[in-house]
């Protein structure tokens, strides 16, 4: 059986936060394959503009995450991508081999609230790591709650993580802040001959 890791995100743009829990992703859980996964329409993005192009997002990804797969899935799809979906995919993709979903501890609070809750739980493992300092009892007490309700197998992983969004690295473009270290050189190359993000 592989291990076969799967990691999702808007990537608007893709940054040295997601490159670092990336590869962490797939040291501490030893991954045969990982995925990296730019979403469509995200169901909690709907509300908010969509400050580039797909195709912009998926070419920063691909310079981003040049060690990695990555999938299109999410974003062939002409409806809104939910999570499930996705998890169903690459079981269909890899059956037998066991599908590890990352994610982070700002999102695993509102996991019971997604679509269909109970199919992500049976069909894949959750990695899940944390945020922000001093929240390990949170944590802890959430993923009990999920595993008891809703069957969820979470890991806990652990590293130190580089808090920024890309709501920062777009208000650090738009203000012409410098970037250096938050963003992968070959993905801010990618923004400035776009002029993306003015």
């Amino acid at each position: 059986m592989k291990r076969i890791g799967v990691y999702g995100g808007s990537f608007n743009p893709p940054h040295n936060g997601h490159l670092i829990a990336c590869k962490e992703f797939f040291k501490l859980l030893n991954l045969d394959r990982l995925f990296i996964v730019p979403a469509g329409t995200a169901p909690h993005k709907l509300s908010k503009d969509v400050e580039v192009s797909n195709l912009d997002r998926l070419n920063m990804t691909r310079l981003a995450f040049s060690d990695f797969e990555i999938s299109t899935f999410e974003m062939d799809r002409d409806d809104i991508s939910y999570t499930a979906n996705t998890i169903l995919h690459f079981n269909s993709l890899f059956p037998g081999d066991e599908i590890i979903f990352y994610m982070s501890s700002d999102m695993i609070y509102t996991l019971q609230n997604w679509y269909k809750p109970y199919v992500i739980a049976k069909h894949c493992k959750i990695a899940c790591a944390f945020r922000y300092e001093n929240e390990e009892e949170k944590l802890l007490e959430h993923c009990k709650m999920l595993h008891e309700e809703y069957n969820f197998n979470i890991e806990i992983i652990r590293f130190t993580p580089l808090i920024i969004s890309s709501t920062d690295v777009r208000e650090m473009i738009a203000n012409g802040d410098d970037l250096k270290g938050k963003v992968p050189n070959t993905v801010l190359s990618y923004i400035k001959e776009r002029n993306l993000y003015k």
